[in-house]
């Protein structure tokens, strides 16, 4: 393929990957309980997840009934559509179990043929999110379909260097969403606590905590 470094192979992203599927058609009227959260299109981001509020939900009957495939740590969640379309975010251990919506791909990256940092930061590079924008149809909603995503070629460095990458890649990954973490918590608790305060109806001396780091905080998240 011309613009391809000589000598490194290329392969499609459903080569590398041990299934690609799509998520669960979820109607409105299916929604409802606590069991599974539905992520949405919204919810995928580059490289992370994009918190928009919206909470929804299916019942574990609903999850057997209409056979959904749950959402694991160390899925790939592509997304079909844009902002820009294809890209993705390698799923970490959240809060409860999950599903996630049809236009939304859910990849298993098969860790013998490569690296899930190197073939998330791949699927988000500019190279290939370009490709996907390509291959979009439609004009109102544009997406891709998930044929048409797994048929884009993927560059597959030599292992020893995928491997190399992904255990670098891993610390700063990890040390990320342990930082997300104790900044959602810490807005959680600025948001609990700063109204009771602005009333009187808590007393700062009372608090054994850092007021003037939330209300940093606050001023960042604008």
């Amino acid at each position: 393929m011309r613009g391809h470094p000589v000598g490194q192979p290329v392969d499609s992203p459903e080569d590398m990957c041990l299934s690609v599927n799509d998520g669960d058609w979820i109607e409105t009227k299916d929604q409802g309980g606590s069991d599974y959260r539905l992520l949405q299109v919204s919810n995928v981001g580059l490289a992370s997840f994009r918190e928009t509020g919206k909470f929804r939900y299916v019942t574990q009957e609903t999850f057997d009934r209409l056979r959904c495939q749950e959402v694991l740590p160390g899925d790939l969640l592509i997304s079909r559509m844009p902002t820009p379309i294809g890209r993705a975010w390698l799923v970490t251990e959240m809060p409860w179990r999950m599903i996630t919506a049809v236009d939304v791909a859910i990849a298993k990256p098969n860790v013998a043929v490569t690296g899930r940092y190197y073939l998330l930061c791949y699927l988000n590079s500019e190279t290939h999110l370009g490709l996907a924008g390509q291959h979009a149809t439609g004009t109102t909603r544009p997406r891709v379909s998930r044929r048409a995503l797994c048929g884009i070629k993927t560059l597959i460095p030599p292992s020893d260097l995928q491997f190399a990458f992904d255990e670098r890649l891993e610390a700063m990954f990890q040390l990320a969403t342990a930082l997300d973490k104790r900044n959602e918590n810490l807005r959680t608790t600025r948001d609990l606590l700063l109204p009771k305060l602005i009333s009187g109806k808590l007393d700062v001396e009372d608090l054994d905590i850092d007021v003037t780091a939330l209300a940093a905080q606050g001023d960042e998240d604008g």
